[in-house]
């Protein structure tokens, strides 16, 4: 994953995920720094709501899955 910012452009490699009582957290690094990501239900609800409308974003995801199975 890549997070792009006027800070500068920075990869976020996912190492772990948890599930908190605040939502779903993911766990890895930033650059050369540990950090975590905080999905609120709110945020979740938001990014599945974004994907639907976007049947571009549906078929990206789709082959993504069908990809893993063939690996």
């Amino acid at each position: 994953m890549k997070v792009d910012s006027a800070a500068g452009e920075f990869g976020f490699n996912i190492k772990d995920i948890e599930l908190r009582a605040e939502g779903l957290v993911l766990i890895g690094q930033m650059g050369v720094w540990e950090a975590e990501t905080l999905m609120r239900p709110s945020d979740i609800r938001m990014l599945l709501g974004l994907v639907l409308k976007k049947p571009g974003a549906w078929g990206f995801l789709i082959r993504q899955l069908i990809a893993s199975d063939k690996r």
